[in-house]
């Protein structure tokens, strides 16, 4: 019910200034409507009143807090709080708790594919695989240096082991191409060697085999501008002579010796020299050298080292 409250309302010190007067009751309620008889009349105030068992004027409110308390049984505090009892049930073995196994898997659609080819063609455009790969270099550490030979040890690795048949339209990834075969093979050589300076390597593998083989003859003069550079004063030359060698030289090299010369053995643009000598069961190579050109000054410097490394040797032709 609506009444009007004048307990604590002093009608002589208000102040009449801040409140409108009324002729009539302007209200839409009619429970508490004021009948004027045409006599102006002030507010001073009001307090609404309801029964305690009249209607929820709060429900709205009651509503939205249970959303929020539903919401906010996902907050951070309340997770860990489970999570906390969910790790000391699974810790205890509790029968309470129920597991179960799921495995999610999303495969993209066609249209998530771009800028690439799909289909029968798609294994073209797929990189080498990791076991191809890995092959390849096991195979290079082996001694393997051609393509074609590689390609056929693949083969039959990737249809043996990998149990991979070969198609009408091959996938990249077991059966590369031998552009990455080489590619692969190269990049194998790179890894094993010392520098990028092939005459670093050279270095680098003569001390080796000087410590492996005691008993043979290696000689190296690098050049400063690389083992192809002619104009140098000091040319390019490797000279190695093994103890068999030394052996079938003193033995059959005394009248006879033939020097044979070899070329596009390498990259580089550079003679390679055997002498050979005519034993029991044919011609065999009893010392090599690789010299910078064919002029007779950088021949007979490498014959001079092999002559300091056999002294009897003095063959009536060559």
């Amino acid at each position: 019910m609506y009444y009007f409250n004048t307990e604590t309302i002093d009608l002589v010190s208000t102040d009449y200034k801040a409140h409108k007067i009324w002729w009539e009751d302007g209200k839409a309620d009619d429970r508490c409507k004021i009948n004027t008889n045409g006599c102006p009349y002030i507010i001073l105030g009001y307090d609404v009143r309801e029964c305690q068992h009249g209607p929820d004027r709060n429900i709205k409110k009651k509503i939205q807090y249970q959303a929020e308390k539903l919401e906010n049984s996902s907050s951070k505090w309340r997770r860990k709080q489970t999570a906390k009892t969910l790790r000391k049930a699974l810790e205890e073995s509790s029968a309470d708790v129920v597991k179960e196994e799921e495995i999610h898997m999303y495969y993209p659609t066609a249209d998530d594919h771009k800028n690439h080819i799909i289909g029968e063609f798609a294994g073209l455009c797929q990189p080498v695989g990791p076991e191809v790969k890995a092959k390849i270099r096991e195979l290079v550490g082996d001694g393997v240096t051609k393509v074609s030979e590689m390609k056929r040890h693949l083969k039959v690795f990737v249809k043996k082991e990998l149990a991979i048949e070969d198609k009408t339209i091959p996938s990249r990834r077991f059966y590369p191409t031998d552009k990455d075969i080489r590619n692969h093979m190269d990049t194998t050589k790179n890894k094993f060697r010392f520098s990028k300076d092939d005459q670093t390597n050279l270095e680098h593998l003569v001390q080796g085999w000087t410590k492996t083989f005691p008993d043979d003859n290696f000689y190296l003069r690098t050049c400063l501008h690389g083992p192809e550079d002619k104009t140098s004063d000091e040319k390019f030359v490797f000279v190695h002579r093994s103890r068999w060698q030394k052996r079938l030289l003193n033995l059959y090299g005394k009248e006879i010796c033939l020097l044979d010369a070899t070329y596009n053995t390498s990259k580089y643009d550079l003679p390679l020299f055997f002498i050979c000598v005519n034993t029991n069961v044919g011609y065999i190579n009893v010392a090599t050298f690789i010299t910078a050109d064919e002029l007779a000054e950088s021949i007979k410097e490498a014959l001079q080292k092999i002559i300091q490394w056999n002294e009897d040797w003095n063959p009536l032709i060559l």
